[in-house]
């Protein structure tokens, strides 16, 4: 399943290369006139129509590959749940329908995302900014905090030392959340001056 020939590396290449294939073609072809995705730049010819459709199918089936890790982090509290209130005479077999029903409901949705939001780089900063910033400065400084100040007190650490880390805890949150707020309102207002 994993290592350097299993599934998971050789489904994740494929689907990298033909990922940067059709980010650098189309790139070539449309230049900097592309858009956020190279579906919208394609005229509404039937065939193009047909190209798009295909691409859908294609990413609805393919995308399971990139699901694995949220799947094999979910699917166990599900399946318990899939045999207890299991009302088939085989419990194996609704596992195997609910596994396949479960990726598929996963699919689906980011599929439902993706079509509901097609101008996907306006939306990809917003994102960008609360997770890297909360993740990036705020989230560990709170946690170092939390975790490691009591230690201190209890160990009855130099006032200095305390001190240090408190302020530097404070100063990582303080940068974090004025990136965030700075970030925020800039995706915002790009969101609106672009609608």
């Amino acid at each position: 399943m994993t290592g350097f020939t299993g599934v998971l590396s050789t489904g994740m290449s494929l689907v990298t290369i033909v990922y940067a294939a059709s980010g650098f073609f189309g790139y070539v072809t449309y230049g900097t006139s592309v858009e956020g995705s190279i579906t919208l730049n394609l005229p509404s010819s039937p065939l193009y129509t047909l190209v798009k459709v295909m691409l859908v199918v294609v990413i609805y089936v393919g995308f399971v590959i990139q699901e694995y890790v949220i799947i094999d982090m979910l699917w166990p509290v599900v399946k318990d749940n899939i045999v207890k209130l299991s009302i088939c005479s085989s419990s194996k077999k609704c596992v195997v329908i609910g596994n396949y029903a479960f990726r598929s409901l996963l699919v689906t949705i980011a599929m439902i995302v993706a079509l509901a939001v097609p101008r996907l780089e306006t939306i990809i900063p917003l994102v960008g900014i609360c997770s890297s910033m909360l993740l990036a400065f705020v989230i560990p400084a709170t946690l170092d905090t939390v975790t490691f100040l009591p230690c201190l007190i209890h160990t009855k650490a130099s006032k200095w030392r305390i001190a240090r880390k408190v302020i530097a805890n404070v100063l990582l949150i303080t940068m974090g959340l004025f990136g965030l707020i700075a970030g925020l309102r800039t995706s915002i207002l790009e969101l609106i001056n672009g609608a």
